[in-house]
């Protein structure tokens, strides 16, 4: 069992959080978890039926009131059941209480749980109580948090698949395939005479079949993350040809000043849309031409950094412009390739704007973001270009969040390492063997079941209070 950094050291304490989000609604929950969990409970709670004689059964509701035992004031009308330990989320004992929604009842419930010994929750700490007891890996933790995070189906699928554990299981067998050819290296470095070649040829063949295994699930991790991370779509152009505008009518409210005049967009601005069940951030650049100052100098180098970077780039031209300023630089970045052609003011007419564009195989569509038309058709052009560029997301891979993508990668370079010098006889077998077990335990990381103070201070400080 690894060792936990102060963040999360005090597991054996008992801790109270409220898991609901705060602000108004339906119900609100209070948990508390740890050794004096049940007492706390029932110290607190006055049910309904029974109160003399209470002697709560695990996994069973009951309906009564919190009463604050310093002045006996009843606090609200509650749900109130016991977990009984290990057969719970945290695998110690556990107090939900489900009150009223709204910020009084639950905070004034969690106030009297503290006075009453318990202590205020770090964030995740619920869940790393989970990994500590051996309900979940950290692997599965994570994907609790994305779970919460989740904003489209695809995020969701892909945390879900993390937390069932099904994905890892494909990882868990390269991971014995990689101990069964360490121990055959380490078998040659006791006895280097004893290696028939044929031997030493599995061997290799055996590193090089795990090494394919995690370039498959690297590159489709690189493939499909903008599935559940997200896309980074920038809209660029010459200035005053409309990006503002679409910018606006994309994201459906007034987020950007628009002005006839050129130039009014200096700073960027972002927003993020779900469309067609993918998350994309978007991003609205100022003007790429002649600068008229220092300032305007500044927001151009700062929109062409950007671009660099985006998943796709919307380029935007004034299609009632006879030579459509601004085409003609190269917007499409290298990696994604991911470009779409904006015809706006198609309203004022397109003015031949059609026979000047490249003939390539960037999809073209005509916009009066004015008159809000073309918006339908530039959106599933977005997500067309997107699933076209990267693919179906092929959960094998595509379930890796980046922490594990990086463990991964890591693990992928050792290999390599072990097969060159495999390669050049078995005189380096010593070397070899650490190679392979430097592979071997970024692959447990990968999987949680091997992981050090900085990665749960990684892990759990993402999570909310009270998860």
């Amino acid at each position: 069992m690894p060792k936990f950094n102060s963040y999360l050291a005090g597991h054996d304490e008992t801790i109270a959080a409220v898991s609901t989000p705060p602000g108004i609604g339906g119900i609100g929950i209070v948990r508390i978890s740890g050794p004096d969990a049940f007492s706390i409970g029932c110290a607190i709670f006055q049910p309904r039926h029974g109160a003399s004689s209470f002697q709560p059964q695990t996994r069973k509701m009951y309906l009564g009131n919190i009463v604050d035992p310093q002045n006996a004031q009843n606090i609200d009308e509650v749900l109130w059941v016991y977990f009984a330990g290990p057969n719970s989320f945290t695998t110690q004992d556990m107090v939900e209480i489900q009150c009223h929604g709204g910020a009084y009842s639950t905070n004034r419930i969690l106030e009297i749980t503290l006075n009453q010994g318990c202590r205020l929750a770090e964030p995740g700490e619920f869940s790393c109580r989970a990994v500590l007891g051996g309900r979940l890996k950290l692997s599965q933790a994570e994907a609790v948090c994305q779970m919460i995070e989740s904003k489209t189906g695809f995020e969701a699928k892909a945390a879900f698949q993390r937390l069932k554990g099904d994905s890892y299981s494909h990882m868990e067998k390269v991971t014995r395939s990689l101990t069964e050819i360490a121990a055959g290296i380490e078998v040659g470095i006791d006895f280097p005479d004893e290696i028939p070649p044929e031997e030493e040829i599995g061997l290799l063949k055996g590193l090089q079949s795990a090494s394919e295994s995690l370039h498959k699930w690297h590159t489709d991790y690189l493939k499909s993350k903008i599935y559940f991370e997200g896309a980074l779509v920038v809209i660029c152009g010459a200035p005053n040809v409309g990006k503002s505008s679409l910018f606006n009518c994309l994201i459906g409210s007034q987020r950007n000043i628009v002005s006839p005049e050129p130039g009014t967009t200096r700073d960027m601005v972002e927003a993020e849309i779900v469309i067609d069940g993918m998350r994309c951030k978007l991003v609205d650049t100022a003007g790429l031409g002649e600068a008229a100052g220092s300032i305007e100098a500044m927001g151009m180098e700062i929109s062409r950094e950007t671009i660099s970077r985006a998943d796709l780039v919307i380029e935007v031209l004034d299609a009632s412009q006879p030579h459509l300023p601004g085409l003609g630089g190269s917007y499409s970045n290298e990696a994604t390739s991911g470009l779409i052609r904006v015809l706006n003011k198609k309203d004022l007419g397109l003015n031949q704007a059609l026979a000047n564009i490249p003939e390539d195989d960037h999809p073209v569509v005509q916009t009066s973001a004015l008159k809000n038309l073309g918006i339908d058709e530039l959106k599933s052009a977005i997500t067309a270009v997107l699933r076209g560029t990267n693919g179906n997301m092929p959960l094998s891979g595509g379930a890796l969040n980046h922490r594990q993508a990086l463990e991964v990668e890591s693990a992928l370079s050792h290999l390599k390492q072990a097969e060159l010098m495999l390669e050049s006889g078995i005189d380096q077998l010593d070397m070899v063997s650490i190679e392979i077990h430097s592979a071997i335990q970024g692959l447990k990381r990968a999987q949680g079941l091997d992981y050090d103070d900085e990665v749960i201070q990684q892990v759990f400080s993402k999570f909310c209070v009270g998860k």
